[in-house]
């Protein structure tokens, strides 16, 4: 193994070494000025399956780094939400997206409650390219079930459904927009419930049009995966509008990232992404940074994956500035991303500056963002134990839908 491993980097070696000249001669000094009343966000989430469906468990963490103080607001695993993922199928994508909501309503909690700066885990890209994941395949299917006509039809009720979801969800905004943390997680429960319901109504609705042979398998995959969509759209949309409006630097930071901007901008083969090329660059260096700016917008998703009116929305915001930085002189390279045309892209020197001053000098990572992340990170085995608990003492359909997978009861693992 280490034969072909170094086979394999002998033959770009040459003309990595070329590109990391430039890369180290492009690194810019981090200056700036110093930013308060910033807010860190992280979430998690574990799942555990179950014979007819999917536990999970969610939590979310914050806290804001005003005057050289740090003040918590949500205390993360201390408070998990439960919730039952019907049907199965992309379970675990479809976790990973209701915890980004469960973050975007913490930011834009946090954007009511008068902070300047939201720092949030992740990336603005994946943000964008959301809507070209699982439910363009599961669009596919659904055309290959049932008729064009049929699928063209069904796609513009569920539009109109989505917009209901809409205003359903936008009259619980009025306890989030007080800026209280706890109003989170009522706001964050009560869409789930909402999105089950809307789930119900769309089934009935299709079913008294088009008969109960449509209400296929990969029909109700769909038009879950459509509903879950609504309400991250939905919550994006606010937050960028919120930005733009008062001034609201957003921030994404991301710790592992496969993007490979600058590999495809100086040639090199498509196993390097940009953090290892960057970690090799800056060997040894410090507090520096360099900016990548993709100048071809992303755009809407051809497909429909929500309501258009949400999608018009966020892709007003459909363009991007990537920062590579390094803190600390033995630690990893980080990328930042940020919406271009938001406050951000004005003050990233600043946020560099601020970051910088902030992170841990081992390790380089911004001190705010490890703690919450801390805070955040369940243990995996609380979902099996409480989906546990809830098949012992539930009955008749619900026992057998929360029983523990069939592998499980075989005595695999």
């Amino acid at each position: 193994m280490e034969n072909v491993l170094s086979n394999v980097l002998y033959s770009v070696e040459s003309e990595l070494k070329s590109v990391e000249r430039k890369i180290r001669y492009s690194a810019e000094k981090i200056e700036g000025k110093a930013l308060d009343n910033i807010g860190f966000i992280d979430g998690s989430v574990v799942s555990d399956e179950r014979r007819g469906a999917v536990f999970s468990v969610f939590s979310v963490a914050s806290i804001v780094y005003d005057n050289n103080k740090y003040s918590l607001a949500l205390p993360g695993s201390k408070r998990p939400i439960f919730h039952i993922l019907i049907p199965k199928s992309y379970s675990e994508s479809r976790s990973a997206l209701l915890m980004r909501i469960l973050e975007l309503t913490e930011a834009l909690r946090q954007a009511h409650s008068g902070v300047n700066t939201v720092c949030m885990d992740g990336s603005y890209l994946t943000l964008l390219l959301t809507g070209y994941g699982y439910i363009n395949e599961l669009y596919t299917e659904l055309r290959t079930a049932i008729s064009t006509d049929e699928a063209s039809a069904i796609t513009d009720m569920l539009e109109k459904i989505g917009l209901q979801l809409i205003d359903d969800i936008s009259k619980d905004l009025v306890e989030l927009k007080t800026g209280i943390p706890s109003t989170v997680y009522g706001f964050f429960t009560s869409f789930l419930e909402k999105i089950s319901a809307h789930i119900d109504s769309a089934l009935k609705s299709i079913e008294e049009e088009f008969g109960r042979e449509r209400i296929v398998p990969v029909l109700i995959d769909y038009i879950s995966a459509y509903l879950e969509l609504v309400p991250f759209f939905y919550i994006s949309g606010l937050l960028l509008q919120k930005a733009t409006i008062d001034g609201l630097n957003l921030v994404w930071i991301s710790k592992e990232s496969n993007s490979r901007f600058l590999a495809k901008l100086f040639g090199l083969r498509g196993w390097i992404n940009d953090l290892v090329l960057i970690d090799s660059a800056w060997r040894g260096l410090e507090n520096v940074y360099m900016v990548f700016e993709d100048a071809t917008p992303v755009s809407k998703p051809r497909y429909p994956v929500a309501p258009r009116k949400l999608l018009d929305t966020v892709y007003r915001w459909n363009r991007y500035l990537i920062i590579y930085s390094k803190f600390s002189r033995f630690s990893p390279s980080l990328q930042l991303s940020f919406p271009k045309e938001t406050p951000a892209e004005d003050s990233f020197e600043d946020i560099l500056y601020t970051l910088s001053q902030i992170s841990e000098k081992k390790t380089g990572y911004p001190k705010p963002l490890n703690y919450v992340h801390n805070l955040a990170v369940l243990n995996p085995e609380v979902a099996r134990i409480v989906a546990e608990k809830i098949w012992r003492t539930s009955s008749g359909l619900q026992r057998s839908i929360m029983a523990p997978a069939g592998r499980v009861q075989v005595g695999l693992r």
